[in-house]
């Protein structure tokens, strides 16, 4: 009779060295292992002949809480979602939204840090950016509208 018999032939005479595996993968290859839910907010990167455009799902997010800078080849994007306290005596049965910071760092070859500029309407924050061949030393603090 076989000691290790699972119903998975894979798994059949080798359970350790399939233990093992699983976490040589899980830190050589954490992205398999990555849980989007967690990051706040999706985004689109989309390259022009001149330019970049970036739109990102931000819903539940005021423009207030959003901050966007450009600094070296890379667009910034910071947000801020605050927790909703419940009231004394109150029990989440489920509890799914996120708050917390989020950051996104992109970096953009040949990004104009002088030509960015952003607006956010209805939980939508799109970004245009210009490509330039010299890169700006200076950081750029965005204005969303």
């Amino acid at each position: 009779m076989d000691i290790f018999n699972y119903p998975s032939r894979h798994l059949q005479g080798r359970p350790m060295k399939n233990f093992d595996m699983f976490f040589d993968d899980y830190f050589n290859y954490p992205e398999n292992f990555h849980d989007d839910a967690n990051m706040g907010f999706s985004v689109d990167i989309i390259e022009h002949e001149d330019g970049f455009t970036i739109e990102a799902e931000m819903p539940g997010f005021s423009k207030e809480d959003i901050s966007l800078e450009a600094d070296g080849g890379q667009i910034i994007l910071t947000a801020k979602r605050s927790s909703q306290t419940s009231g004394e005596g109150q029990t989440y049965l489920k509890r799914e939204r996120n708050f917390g910071q989020y950051q996104r760092i992109f970096y953009l070859n040949d990004l104009d840090e002088q030509s960015v500029n952003a607006k956010y309407s209805d939980g939508l924050l799109t970004i245009q950016a210009k490509k330039e061949s010299k890169k700006s030393l200076k950081r750029n603090k965005i204005t969303i509208s």
